[in-house]
């Protein structure tokens, strides 16, 4: 058996410990860092076999490292997922390319009443009354009818790797109409937001229409004017240049955003996302949207938050955690590039519900840093082939004793960090198959 073969091994170090479980265990291509994203090729059994070649946001394994504890892999990915499908929604404004998706699946129906208006029918006129009035008409009949299908029977089962089917089960049933009114909220929360900035818009026309009549009352003084409208019209042009000169500012500030994103967005080919299993997820665990999602979950209903992740457990208290570390990233560190750069493991610890394994986990895979994560399955092995340790770093030292030697082993060039990667899910695999007992 694997289990005996490992006794007769005589594990010494991590490097003798990765050499033997390298050869029962492949984990995937130069790219695979075993923990798998959205934006990952091929998962065959939560195993990354074919990693991404374009930069997963470190934020999406920063949230992913809280949902995971103390639950089991199929339970933080669903919770993920959903956390996923909601910012998604959320970031819509930003997504110019969101219908050139094919269509959602009719588990997904709740997330069309947000943005999945149709467009043929929206009046083509300058009122804004109008157009507010026809967004919110829109909404209330899709709202009804989504309340309307959550009561039907819903279709059969989707094939695995199409989508979710719909929930049967009597608890998630009865949340259905809850999950309903939540999307209900938060389409009037963006109405809300769309009124506004209608009402903005509308208020620099009035101002540009403003400076246009000055401007043409300036050509248009032509006669001697008195000591009195002298002064008027030195004011008026005063009030000219400075409103010229506000704009101007504003142009440019526009021009650099939207160059900015369009540098941003040329990072990922929308094909290669759309033949991945989640495109509309993976297009938005790239790095351009990692400081929005960081901004929303700040200032989002920490209610809201815990039962979009339920199903990942403890969801009170991870959905408190998520938020909070959101919100600290933003306080020291400004964004999220700033802290991919400069946090510590110092810092990490003094986050509230953040231990040795979830700081490690965030400094291997979201920040790419040389960091052995030691988790309750390494544990395990280490005392099935005799090993006691003191304390997590104790066993952190062993197993990055020679592991620098383990570049060898590869016929690709792979940096230590990747390394320690792939020897923690070599482990996790391991203690799987041969079911180690638990301590």
């Amino acid at each position: 058996m694997l289990k005996d073969e490992l006794l007769h091994e005589g594990i010494s170090d991590g490097f003798t410990l990765l050499c033997f479980l390298k050869r029962h265990f492949h984990l995937g291509d130069a790219n695979s860092w075993w923990w798998p994203s959205f934006l990952s090729k091929e998962v065959r059994n939560g195993v990354e076999i074919e990693g991404s070649t374009h930069e997963v946001s470190g934020l999406y394994f920063v949230i992913a490292s809280i949902l995971g504890q103390n639950t089991k892999y199929e339970n933080s990915f669903h919770a993920i997922k959903s956390l996923y499908e909601f910012l998604y929604v959320r970031l819509e404004g930003d997504l110019d390319s969101k219908r050139d998706f094919s269509p959602l699946t009719w588990n997904d129906k709740c997330e069309n009443i947000m943005w999945n208006l149709d467009s043929s029918a929206t009046p083509q006129n300058d009122n804004n009354d109008v157009i507010l009035k026809f967004a919110k008409t829109s909404l209330d009949s899709k709202i009804e009818s989504t309340i309307k299908d959550s009561n039907s029977t819903p279709p059969d089962p989707l094939p695995q790797g199409e989508g979710e089917t719909f929930p049967t089960s009597k608890w998630e049933s009865k949340n259905k109409l809850r999950h309903v009114e939540r999307k209900r909220n938060i389409s009037s929360v963006m109405l809300s937001e769309c009124e506004t900035s209608i009402k903005c818009k509308t208020f620099l026309k009035k101002d540009s229409q403003t400076i246009q009549n000055l401007d043409s009352k300036k050509d248009s003084s032509a006669e001697p004017q008195n000591d009195g409208n002298v002064v008027i019209q030195d004011d008026n042009k005063r009030h000219v240049e400075r409103k010229r000169n506000i704009l101007k500012l504003d142009s440019e500030k526009n021009m650099e955003s939207n160059k900015s994103q369009n540098l941003d967005s040329q990072k990922i080919s929308l094909d290669e996302v759309k033949n991945l299993a989640y495109p509309k997820l993976a297009l938005i665990s790239t790095t351009r949207f990692q400081n929005k999602i960081l901004e929303i979950l700040s200032n989002e209903n920490l209610h809201l938050i815990s039962e979009i992740i339920g199903k990942a457990g403890f969801h009170n208290q991870k959905a408190l955690r998520i938020q909070m570390i959101c919100r600290n990233i933003l306080k020291d560190f400004g964004n999220f590039e700033t802290f991919y750069d400069e946090v510590s493991k110092e810092w990490l610890l003094s986050q509230k519900g953040i231990g040795n394994e979830s700081a490690s986990s965030i400094l291997n895979y979201a920040l790419r840093r040389e960091e052995m994560v030691v988790d309750s399955y390494t544990h395990r092995l280490l005392c099935y082939i005799g090993y006691e340790f003191e304390n997590y770093e104790d066993m952190q030292t062993f197993l990055c004793n020679n592991l620098e030697r383990a570049a060898d082993l590869y016929d690709f060039e792979i940096p230590l960090s990747q390394i320690m990667a792939r020897l923690h899910g070599k482990i996790v695999e391991f203690s799987k198959i041969a079911k180690l007992k638990r301590l």
